[in-house]
């Protein structure tokens, strides 16, 4: 019976050091990043990752548990050829998942280290636990009902608290320092596969588990009568299953000059019109999906309401970070305020967010960081950050006025000619909730001006789909640039929703069950959408 156990030892053990040989093989590839990084980073690194590569190892310790269980009872072969199974799939899964990771550019390279991590790790299953055939030749226990109960208990005893620790948002397993290049390393990207990939389909709005309507609803006294056959028409081609690739066919309208660039997104709390100058693409018809928190619905393609905020948004849904770190894209997000006392931290890090600066990270004490500071934070980072993989960085700003300052500078900087930096600020400077949205970068074509018309909700899909990423998940974002998308900006404030195109702007009062506004040289034309789009979604 010390057979069984020393070889259930030895397995887990096993894992545990492949986990922690994984974080050195990752910074030497990515060598340039780490430069500065002293012996005891790397140290650091591997001591901050341990618990979850301990936690994931417990995990994939169960099914060799269940194996080893089996022979108590029975010294069948069959066991030790399922086991080979098993460690020969787990040897390709993480094969796989290792060289995601370390980010090759080049597809023959990343398939050939793939190859030969897949004969090292079969091998290392094989000399440890699957050469010996000792337990096929051994009698059974004389007492095999309570070595299986010993079996069971220890392997709950692992694997119950691991599922329970993994359950916590990845990033913050590891977050342990201000440097976004030694967090990284010390994630464990098995940890990370189910956070880069859903497989959760969104065919309507109902299939959101964010329903921005909750409250509203409740308030909403008067009984809507809503068309639900106009719905899919007021939906994007991916979320409406009208389109399945990534880009909507040939008329879509391409302002990149690159298919993977690094993304740098700006949210000031306001912006005036004027900020940027002349420069960039400039989208004059963006409206605010509200006048609360507008981070969410920025990031996540989600319509706020004005009293939720960022408690309520579903953090385990789709969201542009999600999908561009399913891409290999590095993620973080910096603030001058204090993102516990706002709640904000829990939805960067479950939204995907590898890094994530606030005002803990600097020495003061006011009641928020100045701008300054934290544009230089940023800057600092991207002139000490030399690595192959593109990034995204979200800048959350209190005013517009350190905008153009941190585009100065950027431009300065290397990476500029394959940036595009989209500044979209949270609030609405203007009493019809109109945000002035720019593009800019070396990763854009050219300036120009776009008057279609959308709201914050769709900042997510816009971005995704010119990197032809479907964004399919994100039911309530529009690619404001595809023709084949319906053109709106659907708003809520209090009591009051709205649907704005160029046609009709038009609000009603849900408590008041009143029109409150109908503009345009088209009245009411947005009526029954208003009512279709709003009231399908709160049901």
């Amino acid at each position: 019976m010390k057979t069984r156990f020393k070889l259930y030892l030895l397995t887990f053990l096993l894992f545990v050091a492949i986990f922690l040989l994984q974080k050195p093989l990752f910074m030497l590839s990515h060598l340039s990043a780490f430069q500065g990084s002293t012996f005891a980073d790397w140290m650091k690194v591997m001591w901050h990752g341990l618990p979850l590569d301990m936690a994931l190892a417990a995990l994939l310790t169960v099914v060799p548990a269940l194996l080893l269980l089996c022979t108590i009872w029975s010294r069948k072969k069959l066991w030790r050829r399922l086991a080979r199974c098993y460690f020969a799939l787990v040897a390709a899964l993480l094969s796989w998942v290792f060289v995601r990771h370390l980010g090759f550019s080049s597809t023959v390279v990343a398939i050939v280290v793939g190859v030969v991590l897949f004969v090292v790790l079969f091998f290392l299953f094989w000399a440890v636990l699957l050469r010996s055939d000792s337990l096929e030749k051994k009698w059974l226990p004389l007492n095999p009902l309570l070595f299986s109960l010993l079996m069971l208990i220890i392997t709950g005893a692992l694997a119950v608290p691991a599922s329970m620790w993994l359950s916590r948002p990845t990033v913050e397993l590891t977050a342990f320092s201000d440097r976004q290049a030694l967090n990284e390393a010390a994630l464990n990207p098995l940890a990370t596969l189910t956070s880069r990939f859903s497989f959760k389909p969104a065919t309507n709005l109902k299939s959101s588990s964010f329903n921005p309507f909750k409250k509203l609803a409740r308030k909403a006294a008067p009984q809507q009568e809503a068309d639900p056959s106009l719905l899919p028409a007021l939906l994007d081609p991916q979320v409406a299953g009208a389109d399945t690739s990534a880009v909507a066919g040939a008329q879509h309208v391409d302002v990149l000059n690159s298919q993977r660039p690094n993304v740098l997104l700006v949210v000031p709390a306001t912006m005036k019109g004027e900020t940027l100058g002349d420069g960039g693409l400039r989208f004059r018809n963006i409206f605010a999906t509200g006048n609360g928190s507008q981070l969410v619905s920025i990031l996540s393609g989600c319509l706020a309401a004005e009293e939720d905020s960022v408690k309520g948004a579903a953090a385990d849904g789709a969201s542009l970070v999600g999908k561009l770190r399913a891409e290999n894209y590095l993620t973080a997000f910096y603030s001058g305020q204090d993102l516990d006392a706002t709640a904000q931290r829990g939805y960067l890090s479950q939204a995907g967010f590898m890094g994530i600066v606030g005002k803990n990270n600097f020495a003061s004490t006011g009641a928020a960081v100045a701008d300054a500071d934290v544009v230089q934070t940023l800057l600092g980072e991207l002139q000490r950050e030399k690595t192959r993989r593109p990034w995204l960085r979200v800048v959350q700003l209190t005013a517009d006025a350190a905008v153009e300052g941190l585009v100065a500078q950027l431009q300065k900087l290397p990476q500029w000619a394959n940036t595009l930096v989209v500044v979209a600020p949270a609030k609405a400077a203007a009493s019809d909730y109109r945000v002035p949205m720019v593009m800019t970068g070396g990763a854009l074509k050219g300036p120009g001006n776009i008057d279609i018309y959308g709201s914050q909700a769709d900042i997510a899909a816009t971005i995704l789909a010119q990197m032809g990423i479907h964004h399919g998940a994100l039911i309530h974002s529009k690619d404001i640039l595809n023709p084949a998308s319906p053109h709106f900006a659907f708003y809520t404030a209090g009591n009051v929703v709205g649907m704005n195109t160029a046609d009709n702007h038009y609000a009603i009062d849900l408590k008041a069950d009143k029109v409150i506004l109908d503009e345009g040289k088209a009245k009411g034309a947005n009526a029954q959408k208003l009512k279709a789009y709003h009231g399908t979604a709160a049901q």
